[in-house]
């Protein structure tokens, strides 16, 4: 896709609403059941501090989430890259457009958790827009982005367990450096 192209257009300010809805609904449901002392933890995370639940319900928005995403893959392609003839083609656009939103405000809420507010829309993009700089289809830029955001977690907790430092923070630096290796090796080509 170049510059041009009207995804690439509307990509930052789509992800900027995505991000606004998933911490206005975070931050609502936060208030209703969050407790007060903890407030920092909703700006930075404790990935540590998860328990049973929250893990539960990770998983259960993961397979949801993969299960939605298997099952309208190549529409949701279709739509993604080219709107107009999807539109003609009978593909329902808006829809998957709004699937694909509403996805990702969940996963917002469900990381806030996690990583936080602060660090969610990090975790979501860079692994995202690393695997972008390196792939050359959607289905490999997809599986890049899955691998790199996994390694990125499991090597983040791997590494701020050894040094004693915030574990959110630490998955996020680590998948920046990705993020430049990506940008490297994509000049390099």
């Amino acid at each position: 896709l170049g510059a041009g192209h009207p995804a690439i257009k509307d990509m930052g300010i789509r992800l900027f609403n995505i991000q606004m809805l998933g911490m206005l609904v975070g931050g609502i449901l936060w208030g209703v059941w969050g407790d007060k002392k903890g407030r920092i933890t909703v700006l930075f995370g404790s990935i540590l501090a998860i328990g049973h639940t929250d893990l539960y319900m990770v998983a259960g928005v993961a397979v949801v989430a993969g299960l939605l995403l298997a099952a309208t893959w190549s529409r949701l392609a279709y739509a993604t890259f080219d709107p107009a003839l999807a539109r003609l083609s009978g593909v329902p656009v808006a829809a998957l457009d709004y699937m694909l939103l509403a996805l990702t405000a969940v996963v917002i809420v469900v990381s806030v958790k996690t990583v936080g507010i602060v660090l969610v829309s990090s975790f979501i993009v860079i692994p995202a827009a690393s695997a972008g700089l390196l792939a050359r289809s959607i289905g490999r830029m997809t599986l890049l982005a899955v691998t790199l955001g996994v390694f990125g977690a499991g090597a983040g907790l791997l590494a701020s367990y050894h040094l004693n430092v915030a574990s959110g923070a630490t998955i996020i630096l680590l998948l920046g450096l990705c993020f430049a290796l990506a940008m490297g090796i994509r000049r390099g080509r």
